[in-house]
Order: C-alpha cells, then structure tokens, then sequence
C-alpha cells in the first residue's frame, strides 16, 4: 500500500521525477524487504541489513546466501540505452568482486565488479556479447568503509558503455555490434546467477535500473548530491 501511495506521488513530482519516472524499470530501496518498487523481489534466502545512505542498506558478506536473482526481468534488454544506479560501500578489496551481475551461462550481459588482477580497487563495468566484450574502468581506486555512488550502462546512440563514480564519467569504446535484442538474464546483487566469481563483501543501496534512457549529467548530479529519488 505504502509503494501505492509513493508511485501516485511520483506522478506528480517536479521535473526531476516526471521526466525520469516513465523510464524507470524498477528501484530496490533495500530499507527491511527485498521487493523494488515495481513489486520483483530479490531471492535473497537470508537478507541482512545495516545503516545505509538513504534509512538501511542491504549487507552482502562475501557469501552468495547474501546476494539474490532478480525476478521478472525478461523486459529488459541491452539493445536499447539504460542506465544503473548502486550506493556502494566496500568492505575489502579483494579482486573480482560481483556488485551486480546479469550474464547467462553463454557469459554475455552486463556485469559491475570491484577489481581485477590487474587493477585492484578499481570499479570495472562490462558488456558482453558473444565474443564481444567491452570493460570501462573507474577513474580512481576505491576505498574501504566509504560510500560511493555508482551509475553504470549503455548509450545506444553513442554505441558505448559508461562508468560513473562519484561524479567521475568514464566512457568505453563504441560497441561493434549491436547487443541482442533478447531479454536479458536475471540480475543479481553481490554474486552471480549463473556465472562463478567472488560475492561482494560490502553493503549496496538504492539500487535502480532506468530503461530506454541515458540519465543527463544534470540529473546524475543531482543523485549524487543526495536525492533518493524514486523514494524521496
């Protein structure tokens, strides 16, 4: 009833919410449930939470029984621009961290992880498909115990994906394909629903998907300056 009553405001905000909210997939605010705003849950066996940046946030301790798959998202394809949104606060550094992950056994989807052997630390956003892959890497390397707020996807027009940090855009180069039209696999948060890798020890926030639309940098800021949209 309360997600009623907010989706009914939302229709009335300011530009900010009415011009965003059309494209709006879908926010996972984490508070004490794991159900977004446009009701897919996370399955999630056993869900923590502690103090986030907007009332709780969802811990992931390095265990996949903390991350969960995303349910009902056959909608969502990489073919067209999107955008993600994650608040971020690592635990530890170690390399190949999942933050959010959607590849299917084939390996092509997106994946946002916190390092690799090369470069520890760092933030690496990555599309794939088929054989194709594309990675942009954060500007500066992060660090333990710190928020961060992280929009992460793909410019159709440009043909790129993008990785901000903190205000920090990095873009990758043109994709030389055009990703597939099919729906995309289901999204996890900290581990992978399909893919090995090392679960995320860290707690994420707030995490929201926007589809068909490449957030401006007007409105990016505006997030990163603490706006809680969809929830505010």
């Amino acid at each position: 009833m309360i997600k009623l009553v907010l989706l009914t405001l939302l229709t009335i905000l300011p530009a900010f919410g009415t011009v965003k909210l059309p494209f709006l997939y879908n926010c996972w605010q984490f508070e004490d449930t794991s159900v977004g705003v446009n009701a897919q849950p996370f399955e999630i066996a056993t869900p923590a939470y502690e103090a986030g940046v907007f009332g709780n946030a969802l811990r992931c301790n390095g265990t996949n029984s903390s991350g969960g798959v995303a349910i009902g998202t056959g909608t969502f394809v990489y073919h067209e621009s999107f955008t993600g949104l994650v608040w971020l606060k690592p635990y530890s550094l170690a390399i190949n961290q999942l933050i959010v992950d959607s590849r299917v056994s084939s390996g092509s989807g997106m994946v946002l992880q916190l390092g690799n052997s090369g470069v520890p630390g760092i933030l690496i956003f990555g599309l794939k498909e088929g054989a194709v892959q594309r990675n942009v890497y954060a500007t500066n390397s992060l660090s333990t115990n710190t928020w961060y707020c992280v929009f992460f996807g793909f410019n159709s027009v440009t043909g790129k994906t993008f990785l901000r940090v903190n205000g920090a855009q990095e873009d990758a180069l043109v994709f030389p394909i055009v990703p597939s039209t099919a729906p995309a696999g289901n999204i996890a948060i900290g581990t992978s629903p399909t893919l090995g890798g090392v679960a995320l020890d860290g707690a994420v926030d707030m995490f929201t998907l926007w589809k068909g639309r490449v957030l401006s940098n007007t409105e990016m800021t505006e997030i990163e300056n603490g706006d809680s949209y969809p929830y505010r």
